[in-house]
């Protein structure tokens, strides 16, 4: 029985060791040794949560040539395709803010909305000021804040300033009838074409106009007593 003295062959009193060397010799057979740490044992559940398959659904691009809005029919152009980066998003939302923020509440309904109309300037054609077709080319419709604007004034002042009155047209020819500052004659008068108290029409969209000639002397030429005569 193992673990138990008794004599060899020899005479000699021996103890087994179970296969291990004892007082006298040493046995070629393998030790049997306890492992040097505790099993453990494998993970029931994944470490960390396995990661979504891709989405497949079809990326939303910028529809320049028909409604002004963002569309997911994979028609989008060729080269959107080749540059998914630059052109194609995960959401409406996301593309519309992205190339339609001028627009973003028209370019968000989904269907048919006639989107808003904003005013370019007409370099294509008479060149004679700002339109509000909706045919702007695709470089203004991708930088509109440069290009277009919500008020035909707006447009006028920034692309059409040396013949402002020519880009305002019929409204040029009426005038705000309010009041600004006239510098030459040091007095306030009236943004309208014709005899006094009319004084022309405004330069641009950073003149001041007031209401009233008293409210224009008063803010602007209060130390002239002979402003509003």
């Amino acid at each position: 029985m193992s673990g138990l003295a008794h004599e060899d062959s020899y005479g000699f009193a021996n103890k087994e060791s179970n296969g291990c060397s004892n007082d006298l010799f040493v046995f070629s057979s393998p030790c049997q040794v306890s492992p040097t740490k505790i099993p453990t044992y494998p993970t029931v559940s994944p470490t960390k949560i396995p990661t979504a398959a891709p989405s497949t659904a079809p990326k939303f691009y910028p529809d320049w040539a028909n409604d002004l809005t963002c569309k997911n029919d994979n028609n989008k152009p060729q080269y959107m395709v080749l540059n998914p980066t630059m052109w194609l998003l995960d959401s409406r939302e996301s593309c519309c803010k992205k190339f339609f923020s001028w627009q973003l509440s028209d370019c968000m309904q989904e269907g048919d909305a006639a989107p808003s109309v904003l005013y370019y300037p007409d370099w294509a054609g008479l060149n004679k000021g700002c339109i509000n077709d909706g045919n702007a080319p695709s470089y203004m419709q991708y930088n509109p804040s440069m290009w277009m604007f919500e008020d035909l004034e707006d447009c006028c002042d920034r692309h059409y300033l040396w013949d402002l009155a020519t880009c305002l047209g019929a409204s040029a020819t009426a005038g705000s009838d309010k009041w600004f500052v006239d510098y030459f004659l040091n007095k306030c008068v009236k943004e309208c074409v014709g005899d006094e108290p009319c004084g022309g029409l405004v330069d641009g969209t950073w003149v001041d106009l007031f209401e009233s000639q008293s409210e224009c002397c008063s803010k602007k030429m209060w130390w002239n007593t002979e402003c509003d005569t």
